[in-house]
């Protein structure tokens, strides 16, 4: 069999691509030289063992950013955009590929460069006097050039926002997110939120929980695929809400799936909140790049338990991670039932053997911390990068060079006590990697894609009473893994 295989690199590269959960196709690429490169890159990440690393500075401030398609993007509150090609072995320099004014000040923006898109929010300020709403609306461009994308049927989606009864004006959460053909907006302004979902090309309406109501306690909001997404929420200890949509609009609202039930809190504690990422979602992505899955693709769920029996409100953080097969499998059993009532799943229904919850003394502050199959973890520790890959199956272990990476299969034990009212059990099993990247280099965050990780050093300053982040940005974006 051994023979077989060597002799026949269609079917080892074949092999190498369902070993590590990726897409089984690399494109016009030679199958021989895509299995050396895949097998290259394998080994650099088990090891931590970059290729290089390049420190590039990006001047001015940053509102919102992106790391996708080995692109970094970010905006300014000034309408400013900033676009750089991020170096890899192949092409080992930086290459900025838009650096202009938008003529508007998108509060968030969102993009699939496989489908040369671009969406950006735009939130006009607060309303006048006497009006207790303000207009808002999404740009649909093209990314190559920033102007009206040619398949839209109209580049402008609008909407409107009501002040909050309690909050005013705030706009606590902003989330924009693009799967396929749809454009998600979740907006929360305190005590109430608001979703809505568009077809961008037809411009049909998709969702809009105005009139289709979701949780009163819904916090985030992520795309599993054009046609599944899921909300957090507060209530019953915490909940995560799967819906499924009509990606056409024909059929408008959604279709409740499923409910996870997070673990049993204790009367003294409540969740405060409970975040989502996941790397964003590419239409058509690049083959060369190696992509996942899509049933394999994490999600990382960040979440915050206070205490309410003490003054100070101490709070707890625990991460929850769990591949898109899980809210998949619920879409699935709903439609094999035929049921039009949603499943209720209680934790030890879902939780201990889909996935990994994690106490974690440390908060991600910045996001792009998950790509395909693995997260960066955050440390307390000057200079140290750990990575957790759940690429794990029955035949998996380590490269004989990987001797900083470990396999974790014992079971994360929760006891019951401070925070929880039994035991919280997960053992999705995964490698962590750990290494020292820069000595007595204290970085803000990590971002990672599938040939790098990018270390953060942010200097935030304080500007008119609202907070900018100045991007004095160390991009070491070249812990880059492929080899030169």
């Amino acid at each position: 069999m051994n023979d077989v295989i060597g002799r026949g690199p269609v079917l080892q590269l074949t092999i190498e691509l369902a070993k590590d959960g990726l897409i089984e196709d690399v494109g016009a690429e030679e199958p021989a030289e895509a299995v050396k490169r895949l097998r290259q890159l394998r080994r650099r990440w088990e090891g931590l063992a970059w290729a290089n690393t390049e420190i590039y500075k990006v001047e001015g401030s940053c509102s919102a950013y992106e790391l996708v398609h080995g692109m970094f993007i970010k905006t300014d509150s000034e309408g400013n955009i900033f676009v750089v090609q991020l170096p890899t072995s192949r092409e080992p320099l930086y290459k900025v590929i838009a650096n202009r004014n938008l003529e508007m000040r998108p509060g968030d923006f969102a993009l699939d460069a496989s489908q040369d898109l671009i969406v950006f929010l735009n939130i006009e300020p607060g309303p006048q006097p006497g009006h207790d709403r303000r207009r808002a609306s999404v740009r649909i461009h093209s990314l190559s050039d920033f102007e009206p994308h040619p398949e839209a049927a109209t580049s402008t989606l609008s909407f409107t926002i009501h002040s909050d009864a309690v909050w005013g004006n705030s706009i606590h959460r902003a989330i924009t997110q693009i799967a396929g053909d749809l454009i998600g907006i979740f907006i929360c302004t305190g005590t109430s939120s608001r979703l809505l979902i568009w077809n961008w090309k037809t411009g049909k309406p998709v969702v809009d929980s105005k009139e289709h109501p979701l949780s009163p306690y819904s916090y985030a909001f992520s795309f599993v695929s054009p046609i599944l997404f899921y909300v957090t929420a507060l209530n019953d200890n915490g909940v995560i809400m799967i819906y499924s949509v009509d990606p056409s609009g024909i059929a408008a609202g959604f279709t409740h799936v499923a409910s996870l039930l997070l673990p049993p809190l204790q009367n003294s504690h409540t969740i405060q909140m409970f975040g989502c990422h996941t790397e964003p979602f590419q239409a058509n992505p690049s083959l060369e790049r190696f992509p996942t899955v899509l049933e394999k693709q994490l999600h990382v769920l960040t979440i915050t338990y206070i205490d309410i029996s003490v003054a100070d409100f101490s709070h707890s953080n625990y991460r929850l991670i769990a591949p898109a097969s899980l809210f998949i499998y619920y879409h699935d059993l709903l439609q094999r039932r035929g049921s039009d009532l949603p499943i209720i799943a209680q934790w030890n229904d879902w939780g201990p053997f889909r996935t990994r919850f994690f106490p974690s003394r440390e908060t991600y502050n910045w996001l792009r911390y998950v790509h395909g199959q693995r997260v960066v973890a955050p440390t307390n520790l000057e200079g140290i990068i750990q990575v957790l890959d759940f690429n794990v199956h029955p035949n998996s272990s380590p490269s004989s060079d990987a001797s900083a990476r470990l396999v974790c299969s014992v079971p994360t034990l929760i006891p019951p006590g401070k925070v929880f009212c039994d035991n919280v059990v997960s053992q999705l099993p995964y490698f962590v990697s750990t290494k020292i990247a820069v000595p007595d280099e204290d970085f803000d965050g990590f971002m990672i894609d599938q040939e790098r990780i990018v270390a953060l050093s942010v200097r935030i300053i304080c500007l008119s009473g609202a907070h900018l982040f100045d991007s004095d940005f160390h991009l070491p974006c070249a812990f880059t893994f492929p080899p030169g």
